[in-house]
């Protein structure tokens, strides 16, 4: 066991750090496929294509914003302050747009099919050939858009706009509203005081004055985990009832969370931190630089957190493990049911 890593529950155990790869400039983005063997990081320099932990391709990129990588068309989006390029697993470009700037936001549905891109009060959608689909202007600037199954939805100055293939069908009033998450069924409007959960019909589901940061949806809705007040980790009920919580002594930078809602990924400063289901600590890890991002691959049996400058991969056997025997007992009781 490496002793830059502390596991606090011996159920997850063993946690094996792989491989490290140093960057020769600061990291800016990172992105990674559902399985792990694909990885892209974005530099202040160059976009980076690594492999089964191997770098395969190094890209000179300047004035990167963000990147993307798409499992299902094999893609690799890499948005920067003047164009969109979109690149194969090999880091080679297949078409680039240009109609961006240095305020731009990209969203990509999880198909690769329909590429959003923003510019100030303009809507752009392309398809997965860089070809655009439909264009909408708006009264005003666009702060955030995202992508749910059909539905789109974007977020103005003092608006919420919701498309479904690319016709608007709602306007919901939201002053000052800074951040949106959304689920397949409902939206939440993060404000700088307080969080409002909302339907997509525009109901207002409820509302509460609390200090928000990193939300993250998990279990398709179901579960929301959150940081509160800088310090403390909230994991609640859809309707907002409270889980459980778990405090810290320092601010967290980042939250992610596992699709199953199973396992947490939290950072804070040089810090990362495994929280289990249950709102406990399972094993954490001292990265000796600021910690940027995490990414969770393979149903969360691998681990990738990327610092100023490192990639640091990490085999998460321990959970994988835990992850079959619930599965298999699953299986087993529903077995026992049907014989009943």
């Amino acid at each position: 066991m490496l002793r830059s890593t502390s596991v606090k529950n011996d159920q997850w155990k063993p946690v094996k750090l792989l491989a490290r790869q140093t960057l020769d400039s600061s990291i800016i983005s990172s992105s990674s496929s559902s399985s792990g063997e694909l990885v892209a990081v974005l530099t202040s320099t160059h976009l980076n294509v690594f492999s089964n932990r191997e770098l395969v391709e190094k890209v000179s990129l300047n004035n990167g914003k963000r990147v993307c990588v798409i499992d299902k068309t094999s893609t690799i989006f890499a948005l920067t302050n003047e164009k969109l390029f979109s690149y194969n697993y090999w880091g080679k470009v297949r078409w680039h747009s240009a109609n961006v700037n240095d305020e731009s936001h990209l969203s990509v549905s999880e198909d690769g099919e329909n590429i959003i891109l923003t510019k100030e009060k303009n809507l752009c959608i392309l398809n997965r050939f860089g070809d655009i689909i439909s264009q909408f202007d708006f009264d005003s600037k666009i702060l955030s858009v995202k992508q749910v199954e059909n539905k789109i939805i974007i977020l103005l100055e003092n608006t919420i706009k919701i498309f479904e293939n690319f016709k608007e069908v709602r306007e919901i009033k939201a002053m000052s509203c800074e951040k949106l998450s959304c689920s397949e069924d409902s939206i939440m409007a993060i404000y700088a005081d307080r969080i409002s959960s909302l339907s997509y019909s525009g109901n207002e589901l409820w509302s509460r004055v609390e200090l928000v940061n990193h939300f993250n949806f998990s279990n398709k809705g179901i579960k929301h985990v959150y940081v509160k007040d800088f310090n403390t980790l909230i994991s609640q009920d859809r309707n907002g009832e409270l889980q459980w919580e778990y405090l810290s002594r320092e601010n967290f930078d980042g939250v992610k969370v596992i699709n199953s809602g199973h396992m947490i990924g939290l950072y804070s400063n040089q810090a990362f931190h495994v929280i289990d289901k249950e709102g406990n600590q399972a094993w954490s890890y001292q990265a000796r630089e600021k910690i940027i991002n995490v990414l969770f691959s393979n149903h969360g049996g691998d681990i990738i957190l990327v610092s100023e400058s490192r990639i640091h991969w990490f085999q998460n056997e321990g959970f994988l493990r835990l992850e079959i025997e619930d599965a298999l007992n699953s299986v087993e009781n529903l077995f026992k049911k049907v014989s009943i």
